[in-house]
């Protein structure tokens, strides 16, 4: 029931919950009277706010918002791609050549080392490899990264199709470093990715995968 005389009694209703609670069941919540006023009102300041703060009519304000949402996604993409390219360029400052049956080229690096002028985010980390390995199209290629996530390692491995022609396969180096950082993961020959729960040991990680490739490439 209505508990009310009349209906008209009930004034404004305004709906400000419906959810579903079983199946073919939703339940709906409603403020009438002064509440749902209240509501509506404080609803309008907001989106006057919002309009204000964004120079906009109200009636242009979610237009805007949603403009203004686009806009930082694009800058969010550009800061991405500039801060791919920028770290990019300082791995490529430091890398080791080893001579083998031909020209290899081994890069290893430590992402979370203070020398690394950015803040790497573990998403990056598959793009930058990427971006190495086109660096270095024309050539034999092994990448290790390695990084530190809420104080746990994370390290990537990736390579050209050359170097698993030699015998390099970072799925199964994945899984043997795996032991070191305590913990694990795997992948293809050309790519891999790993995580573990020792963060003191990331150095350790990346050195042992440089040096398993290094002989492996001797060996050649």
């Amino acid at each position: 029931g209505t508990h009310v005389k009349r209906t008209g009694e009930i004034g404004i209703f305004k709906i400000i919950s419906d959810i579903s609670i079983g199946a073919n069941l939703r339940r709906i919540e409603a403020a009438t009277g002064m509440h749902a006023y209240d509501i509506l009102k404080e609803k309008e300041e907001i989106l006057g706010s919002i309009s204000n703060g964004l120079e906009v009519e109200e009636k242009k304000a979610a237009d805007a918002v949603m403009q203004l949402k686009n806009d930082n996604q694009e800058m969010k993409e550009e800061l991405s791609k500039l801060r791919i390219k920028t770290i990019t360029g300082e791995i490529l400052k430091s890398f080791e050549k080893i001579s083998g049956s031909g020209k290899y080229n081994i890069i290893s690096c430590d992402l979370s080392d203070p020398c690394i002028s950015i803040k790497v985010p573990i998403k990056d980390m598959g793009t930058i490899a990427d971006r190495l390995k086109d660096d270095f199209r024309n050539e034999k290629i092994f990448i290790v990264l390695g990084n530190i996530s809420a104080g746990k390692p994370v390290l990537i491995l990736a390579c050209s199709k050359d170097m698993t022609r030699i015998g390099i396969d970072c799925g199964r180096l994945a899984r043997e470093v795996g032991s070191i950082v305590k913990g694990g993961g795997g992948g293809r020959p050309d790519f891999a990715q790993l995580g573990g729960s020792d963060g003191g040991s990331l150095a350790r990680a990346i050195d042992f995968v440089a040096k398993s490739v290094e002989e492996t490439v001797k060996s050649r």
